[in-house]
């Protein structure tokens, strides 16, 4: 039961606005990444990319829809179904629907 109401919560939690948070210090090889609401970046330069901030809006937007953990859930398979299609990791990271979904709302 305790698991539950601590999913709800962390749904609850990314209704909240966007918190941007500066993730250098572990972000290695990715511009964002968004657990909802938060927006961890890894460049401050990235804030004024109207682009970046589309996509990674569009991530909270989808962990809104699909309470985060069910979107971390099914992103991974995705990933994991493309790869075992035979894409490799960037063709395979590219065809997750919700990267589709994001950078089709970049361009909005």
């Amino acid at each position: 039961m305790i698991i539950w109401i601590l999913f709800l919560c962390w749904w609850l939690i990314a209704f909240l606005p966007p918190i941007y948070i500066n993730g250098k210090w572990f972000m290695k090889n990715i511009a964002g990444l968004t657990l909802a609401p938060f927006i961890f970046f890894k460049k401050k330069e990235y804030l004024n990319s109207e682009r970046f901030i589309k996509h990674e809006r569009a991530h909270v937007f989808q962990q809104r829809v699909f309470p985060p953990l069910l979107f971390l859930i099914i992103y991974g398979l995705n990933y994991v179904i493309n790869r075992t299609n035979g894409m490799n990791h960037y063709n395979a990271y590219h065809n997750i629907i919700f990267e589709k979904l994001a950078r089709a709302a970049e361009k909005e």
